[in-house]
């Protein structure tokens, strides 16, 4: 279900019921009337308390209402510190007379010198592909705070979203259609699972829709009803089988990180900062407020989970100035870190002369070292913005594409300071691409004839040489193209156009990053806010999450990530990889016009299962031997212990898991063995595409926690 932005910004009224400190009772209280737009006194004074305390809120809406975003908004004055409040948890539940109680997932939240607020919005799934509205009448806020809260506990709570008939009856007729069609998928599994083949087939027959695809049904019943062992292991290497494997979305998880006490150090809310990691730690430097651009610079240990602040401005160490917009690169075999470019906001700084320096930073001695007062001078970029830069360590040089140009050294008159249209043709104002020898300090430019842009994705195939381009924006002309660029060669080739099925959307501040055993590019696309200056609407028209695609080298192919809900859509934020397999996120713009001016500080890891077709397959088959020795080991121990030995059992279980099963051997079981094998069906089908199957979820399960 996809709404305009539009259908959702209208502030809603609501009753306060009640508040209380305790546990959340489950229900809540009759209305008692009275519209409020602010709530006072919920919290309560507890000063010198280091532990948590919890209080709840109880509000009613006037009417069955979508509530897309909630804002608690706590004044500065109420906090006894900022970093108290950034540290406080609220958890959100909705539910009217027929629905149960649903909670909310946060979105994000920002801070800044007056105020602390966390915007939400409502997700009932794990995915953000599966995210929807559910019509509510009553809310319920619960908070967890810890060490010193509130002075005199106030905060202003803000809803927001449609109380339009038509939307929330569009919204019940959706969710109608999608309920009867699980139940019925729900019930055929129940049915199946427990033996109950007669009614299962009725019902199956009598239904437009499947329970699965006809491949896997066919392994129900080879394996499942038949126990044929044989069988089903040729099934599930038949191409056809193969090819459901290889449709298996890639599957990641995001995991918001947060301080572990009151007390440590956070960094404060940007954008246009930049991150990177060097040795199991990452270092963040600068950014723009919204208002001023940043020179602190900062370190996180990833084992610890801790920010220390390495300097409040590293111009007073010898390093950079305050900026934005500027790009940083890791040698990773010495550990020096690499600045170059920024950006200035301020028309009237823009027309004095602004350095185009560059700096390194030496992070086992802390020490930076200028290395150009102007780079240009010295045969490199000018003045530059929302580049990319690399550094190679196969050559030792620092690789620097893109970006528009602030200033040239030169002719400053040959552009125009408001909108960045060259007034002369001889020069682009968007930078080449330029090659920095750490060596001999020299800079030298590359002749290419890949297209000039900013705001693009670059990263780094270091054994290969091979350097990969993605997206970006030209003018007002977004790109989408995917380029690889030898380095060994010096030749440009196109992958992918960027258009067509399959292709991943469009969009700002996108980030890549190469996984060198699977040969592949994985890219995380940010906000479809085209201009941070006009801010117009986001042309997907969502306030989704940030999008995780990965691009096959072998196979030539683009694939979305499933994942759970995570950040919300934003621009100007930092990213980097941590491995092959975790990336961490820091801060940005949100991709929401509503909330232009805001800048965040949340702080995201996000994991990525490294599970290959060839690999799920390998675990269907121990899956399919562990069931086989299990059936067989009550009826014949000998022939069970000669399968644990033979070459397959060798190749496809761990020595432990083989010694495991061997120490069963004389166990009794009283499960039947077809029992078994259901359950053992189960685990297969987690292993596959959840659209393609039956249901995770259990018909019991549901029905236990309606009881309950």
């Amino acid at each position: 279900m996809n709404y305009g932005m539009e259908d959702f910004f209208e502030k809603l009224k609501f009753d306060l019921v009640s508040y209380s400190s305790g546990p959340f009772p489950g229900a809540y209280a009759a209305s008692k009337g009275g519209v409020l737009n602010e709530v006072k006194s919920i919290f309560e004074r507890h000063r010198h308390r280091p532990h948590r305390r919890r209080h709840t809120v109880y509000l009613r809406l006037p009417d069955l209402s979508l509530v897309s975003k909630i804002s608690v908004q706590i004044p500065a004055e109420s906090a006894a510190s900022i970093n108290d409040v950034v540290n406080a948890d609220f958890s959100f539940f909705v539910t009217s007379e027929s629905s149960n109680v649903r909670r909310l997932s946060e979105l994000y939240h920002e801070t800044s010198p007056l105020s602390c607020s966390w915007i939400f919005r409502y997700t009932d799934a794990s995915s953000v592909e599966e995210s929807k509205l559910i019509p509510c009448d009553a809310l319920v806020i619960e908070s967890d705070i810890c060490g010193h809260s509130f002075d005199n506990g106030s905060m202003i709570l803000e809803l927001s979203g449609t109380a339009s008939p038509q939307a929330v009856q569009r919204v019940n007729q959706e969710r109608a259609v999608a309920v009867v069609l699980q139940a019925q998928k729900m019930t055929l599994k129940y049915l199946r699972s427990n033996g109950h083949v007669d009614a299962y087939r009725a019902l199956l027959s009598s239904l437009r829709g499947k329970l699965e695809i006809e491949i896997v049904t066919r392994l129900y019943e080879e394996f499942v009803t038949s126990g044929n062992y044989r069988k089903s292991e040729e099934i599930i290497q038949m191409p056809e089988f193969r090819q459901l494997l290889s449709q298996k979305m890639p599957e990641g998880t995001w995991k918001r990180l947060k301080m572990r006490k009151v007390s440590d150090s956070w960094p404060p809310p940007r954008g246009g900062h930049q991150i990177v990691t060097y040795n199991n730690k990452l270092y963040l430097h600068g950014g723009w407020t919204g208002n001023a651009e940043m020179g602190d610079f900062w370190e996180y240990d990833i084992d610890s989970n801790r920010w220390k602040l390495l300097s409040i401005n590293t111009s007073e160490k010898d390093g950079p100035s305050p900026r934005c917009c500027h790009k940083l690169a890791v040698d990773n075999t010495t550990g020096i870190i690499y600045i170059l470019g920024r950006y200035v906001d301020n028309i009237g700084q823009r027309k004095t002369r602004i350095p185009n320096d560059f700096y390194k930073y030496e992070i086992k001695s802390n020490k930076w070292t200028q290395i150009s007062g102007d780079v240009e001078k010295e045969g490199g970029p000018p003045l530059i913005y929302d580049h990319q830069m690399v550094f190679s360590e196969k050559t030792v040089e620092l690789l620097c594409f893109g970006g528009r140009v602030l200033q040239r050294t030169t002719r400053i008159e040959d552009f125009s300071l408001d909108d960045f249209q060259p007034q002369s043709r001889i020069r682009s104002n968007y930078g080449n691409f330029y090659k920095w020898n750490s060596r001999n300090n020299s800079w030298s430019l590359v002749s290419t004839m890949i297209v000039p842009r900013n705001s693009h994705a670059m990263t780094l195939d270091q054994a290969e040489g091979v350097l990969y381009i993605m997206g970006g924006l030209k003018s007002k002309t977004d790109l989408n193209d995917l380029i690889a660029y030898d380095l060994t060669s010096c030749t440009a080739s196109t992958l992918h156009d960027g258009t067509g099925p399959g292709a991943p959307p469009c969009g700002l501040t996108q980030r890549a990053f190469f996984h060198q055993k699977k040969r592949q590019i994985r890219v995380i696309v940010g906000s479809a806010v085209q201009s941070s200056r006009t801010y117009k609407k986001s042309r997907n028209g969502t306030i989704d999450g940030l999008a995780m695609w990965i691009y096959s080298i072998d196979k030539k192919q683009w694939r979305t990530m499933k994942h759970n809900v995570g950040p919300i859509s934003r621009r100007a934020h930092a990213v980097t990889n941590l491995s092959d397999s975790v990336t961490l996120l820091f801060g940005g713009n949100p991709g929401i016009e509503e909330y232009q001016n805001d800048r965040m500080c949340d702080f995201w890891c996000f994991e990525a299962a490294n599970e290959e077709p060839a690999q799920v397959l390998f675990k269907l088959k121990g899956l399919l031997l562990e069931s086989e020795f299990i059936g067989i080991k009550s009826i014949n121990p000998t022939e069970a212990l000669m399968l644990l030995r033979s070459n397959k059992s060798i190749e496809l279980l761990s020595r432990e898991r083989r010694e495991s099963l061997a120490a069963q051997i004389f166990e009794s079981s009283s499960i039947e063995p077809w029992t078994l094998r259901s359950h053992t069906f189960s685990k297969l089908m987690k292993l596959l595409n959840e659209d393609l199957v039956e249901p995770r979820a259990n018909l019991e399960n549901l029905i236990t926690n309606s009881i309950l």
